[in-house]
């Protein structure tokens, strides 16, 4: 929210406050007047993307309402986030795999941009600058520790990462030995999706229902961390980044310990292998919706 907007005065009478109570319909209309958003099973979105934190919203409601509440402040300031989350309800946030939501617009996947924005799940944190040099430190880190080709199998899955689609079915599993940067490429993903991807156990999927709501609405979850048999010691420690319901893997194994490079050895279709080697959810990918609504098996 932006800090920008003029709070209201305390000696002025605003239209929702008669002197006596507040009318949470007037109050919502014009809040949604000044900051325009939609609820979608309950959260808050804008035209940034989802509001993680509601706090930030209660607190512009308190300095909005403190000089006309003199009691039971929290529980009005509650109140009146609940009202406004059933004034700007709407059955769905319409979702779209041709263009990807970044900080100043909307870049298109035919190549053009918008500085447009329009409500969306996610906005990327990270602006589109069609005049930005190449990445020289990026691309040369990915030339020590990928062969020519797997680098163009790593783009495509993290452009494929940035929009709400898994039609693609894949999941990426990078394999080797410690310090060989395989996070480091789960850091950067990170830092271009922000708060659209979800840092966690991908076993823990299948097992708790908190950690399939927590993927509710997010682009990726990134396994950061070796499960319990996950792999064997020869294999090394993996990264893993899933789009929930997808089983394509794209496996990437050390050469020889002399060599620190990883080649890929193709995209597999990979059901058994990923069931018993890697323990990631057997539900996933099976048609069913899980035990959370769609998000046990799907971002979107």
């Amino acid at each position: 929210m932006s800090e920008e907007k003029m709070q209201t005065s305390p000696f002025e009478c605003p239209a929702w406050f008669d002197g006596k109570k507040i009318n949470e319909t007037v109050f919502c209309e014009e809040f949604l007047r000044d900051y325009p958003m939609v609820t979608v099973n309950d959260a808050f979105f804008t035209v940034n993307g989802r509001v993680h934190d509601e706090n930030r919203l209660k607190k512009v409601i308190y300095d909005r309402t403190k000089y006309y509440v003199t009691s039971g402040v929290a529980k009005k300031v509650t109140n009146l986030l609940d009202v406004m989350r059933m004034e700007c309800c709407t059955a769905k946030l319409s979702l779209y795999q041709d263009r990807i939501h970044v900080a100043n617009g909307t870049y298109y996947l035919n190549g053009t941009f918008s500085p447009e924005k329009d409500f969306c799940r996610n906005r990327l944190p990270v602006a589109y600058n069609p005049e930005a040099p190449q990445p020289v430190t990026w691309l040369h880190f990915l030339s020590q520790l990928l062969e020519p080709e797997d680098i163009l199998t790593l783009q495509e899955f993290m452009g494929y990462c940035f929009i709400p689609s898994t039609k693609g079915q894949k999941m990426l599993l990078l394999v080797g030995k410690g310090g060989e940067g395989k996070s480091r490429i789960g850091i950067v993903l990170r830092a271009l999706l922000g708060s659209n991807m979800n840092t966690g156990s991908i076993a823990k999927v299948e097992t708790s229902p908190f950690a399939r709501a927590d993927l509710e609405h997010e682009l990726v979850i990134g396994n950061p961390a070796a499960e319990s048999g996950a792999v064997s010691e020869q294999s090394g420690q993996p990264y893993s980044l899933l789009r929930q319901s997808e089983v394509w893997i794209l496996r990437m194994r050390c050469q020889p310990e002399n060599q620190r490079r990883k080649k890929a050895v193709g995209l597999q279709h990979q059901r058994t292998e990923r069931n018993e080697a890697m323990r990631v959810p057997t539900n996933l990918g099976d048609g069913t919706h899980g035990g959370f609504g769609d998000s046990a098996g799907r971002l979107h």
